[in-house]
C-alpha cells in the first residue's frame, strides 16, 4: 500500500515538475489559458477499466489511470465517468487551475463509481 502511494506521487511529482518550469505560477489567468492554450482529453481503456490523458498543447500534462481523491488505487469502471472527470479537469485547467486538484464531493456529485465508498 505505501508502495503504491509513493509510486502514485513520484509520477505526480514528475509530472508536476515537468509543467512548472514553464509557468510562473500555479494559477494563471483564465484569459492567459484561453488565449494561447489548447487544452483537450483523451479516454484511455486499460486491463481493468478506464483512465484518461490531458493535453497541453499537444504535451502529455496529466495521465491518470486511477480515480482521483479516493484511497484506493482503481480505475474508473466506467468510461463515462472517466470522460465527466477529464472533462471537469480541463474546465479547472482553463480557468487557470493548477493542479486542478478533484474532490471526492466533486466525484459523488457527477455519480462516480468506485469500490470501497
Amino acid at each position: 500500500m505505501i508502495t503504491k502511494f509513493f509510486f502514485l506521487f513520484s509520477i505526480l511529482t514528475g509530472v508536476w515538475m515537468s509543467y512548472s518550469h514553464r509557468t510562473p505560477s500555479c494559477v494563471l489567468p483564465a484569459s492567459h489559458v484561453q488565449q494561447q492554450d489548447s487544452i483537450r482529453y483523451k479516454v484511455i481503456r486499460l486491463k481493468k477499466g478506464w483512465g484518461y490523458d490531458i493535453y497541453r498543447n499537444g504535451d502529455l500534462v496529466i495521465h491518470q489511470p486511477n480515480i482521483p481523491a479516493v484511497k484506493r488505487s482503481q480505475p474508473f469502471h466506467k468510461e463515462e465517468d472517466a470522460k465527466r472527470t477529464a472533462q471537469l479537469v480541463v474546465d479547472k485547467m482553463m480557468k487557470g487551475n493548477w493542479p486542478p486538484s478533484i474532490g471526492v464531493q466533486e466525484l459523488d456529485s457527477m455519480k462516480v463509481a468506485w469500490k470501497g465508498r
